[in-house]
């Protein structure tokens, strides 16, 4: 529970809870916390949050719960958030994968000459169960006003935490035999629609119930097969809190999935990693730029450099990603947690980072397209070669000096340590120029992994301020 505002001492002592206070706090609620529009199903009429205001009759509220509270008696505002203003605006929110034809849009609903068989349709049937409210992004979006559209993207994650239970129907799922190969669970916006809300029920196709649960999220074994199908923890799925950290793992969750338009990569995963961009569609890939811009202002964990494959082509350096795609489940445990330079800042050079940098020979790889890297100054076995997966023709392998930079270090005693599995850039830099590093792209992460014969060898490793 928040701290109350100062204003707000006396009365909460009090009890002094007038009916101007409350209706306040039903339009401050209403205004921040539900969609612009909702349909009204005992109707099947889309509705404004203004004639919410007239179905859901607040002043009457207030004053039947006024009349029964006891004058002595305090109440936060959050008691009475709870109590008398969530139910009063309660709705359901459905999640689907898009119907090719059929779906009810925003233009549909506000007509009032929609045809018999538009009526009929699959989509149109699927929103009538049974709430007094309900929100479906096909039909409560005016997608024709960029200012709507703008807020509905960025507002939509607390949308679906704030329903009172989130309807998921699986068109091409029977049953639990064949749930895993449902489209749904390869879609980019379904994943926030997983996560964000605290209750939720599946249907398959037909609209029979998926389990005897009234809240999926409450079935330990439904959790778990959830989880073994998206792989993400079953914690996560019963109660996910958005934040940035984790950031690896939260993008892998999200890596495999696809979406129509290029810029929902990015604006699916606001709500995530909980931080806010503007919406522009007809900007591409540049929209994850942006996202991963605005999470790297946010975090201090290295574990965002843990992706292989093409940097985005929006920044001046190469540690932003092109696309979640670009990360994928490592096979070993890295360690993050108190490791590496937690002071990383993005910077018109590009991402300014302390590395230690590891000095070696890179050299081809007979019948293979990979290069081999080999540590200099390490004794003996101390650590094993690194093949690395990297577009680099063989005549540039002796123009350059070649570097591993060490991204999870232990940041108290910059150093390596036997037997640890090291994320790494892969660093160059030209002979005879100046002596800048420079990061090369690689297809797959590169892990450096000392032997337990491994021992700091004086002037091997050393700690550098790196712009990658």
């Amino acid at each position: 529970m928040d701290v109350p505002y100062p204003d707000e001492i006396g009365s909460e002592r009090q009890g002094e809870l007038s009916e101007s206070t409350i209706l306040s706090w039903f339009d401050e609620y209403l205004f921040n916390h539900v969609p612009a529009h909702l349909i009204y199903v005992p109707k099947m009429k889309l509705i404004s949050q203004s004639e919410l205001i007239s179905i859901v009759n607040p002043k009457s509220l207030v004053s039947r719960f006024l009349s029964t509270f006891p004058k002595s008696s305090a109440a936060s505002r959050e008691d009475i958030v709870e109590q008398i203003i969530k139910p009063a605006f309660k709705y359901a929110i459905f999640s689907h994968r898009w119907l090719r034809e059929g779906e009810i849009t925003y233009q549909d609903m506000i007509s009032r000459t929609m045809s018999r068989k538009l009526r009929q349709s699959p989509g149109y049937k699927k929103l009538a169960y049974g709430c007094q409210f309900a929100w479906a992004d096909t039909c409560c979006i005016d997608k024709t006003s960029s200012t709507e559209l703008d807020e509905a993207i960025r507002s939509m994650f607390r949308w679906y935490q704030d329903a009172e239970v989130c309807v998921v129907h699986l068109a091409g799922t029977t049953g639990l035999s064949d749930i895993a190969t449902d489209p749904w669970f390869t879609r980019g916006w379904t994943l926030q629609e997983l996560l964000a809300p605290r209750a939720i029920k599946f249907y398959v196709s037909g609209w029979s119930p998926l389990t005897d649960a009234t809240n999926d999220k409450a079935n330990n074994e439904f959790v778990d097969l959830i989880s073994t199908i998206t792989r993400i923890p079953s914690d996560s799925v019963r109660a996910y809190q958005p934040t940035t950290d984790l950031i690896h793992q939260k993008m892998v969750w999200a890596s495999q999935r696809k979406t129509t338009k290029t810029e929902d990569i990015a604006y699916s995963l606001l709500g995530i990693f909980d931080v806010s961009i503007p919406v522009a569609y007809g900007e591409g890939d540049r929209a994850f730029f942006r996202l991963t811009e605005a999470i790297l202002q946010k975090c201090a964990d290295p574990e965002v450099f843990a992706w292989s494959g093409p940097h985005s082509r929006h920044s001046r350096g190469m540690a932003i990603p092109r696309s979640p795609r670009c990360y994928y489940p490592l096979g070993v445990e890295l360690g993050f947690r108190n490791r590496g330079d937690k002071h990383f800042v993005l910077t018109r050079q590009g991402v300014r980072i302390q590395l230690l940098l590891v000095q070696g020979t890179l050299h081809a790889v007979p019948n293979s397209s990979a290069r081999r890297f080999h540590p200099v100054g390490f004794m003996g076995q101390q650590s094993n070669p690194v093949d690395i997966e990297a577009v680099i023709p063989e005549t540039e392998l002796d123009e350059h000096r070649w570097a591993l930079g060490v991204i999870n270090y232990e940041a108290q005693a910059p150093e390596l340590y036997p037997e640890q599995s090291y994320l790494c850039f892969l660093l160059r830099c030209r002979f005879g120029r100046d002596q800048s590093w420079t990061k090369v792209n690689t297809s797959l992460a590169v892990i450096l992994r000392t032997t337990h014969d491994y021992k700091h060898v004086h002037k091997s490793v050393k700690s550098a301020t790196v712009y990658v």
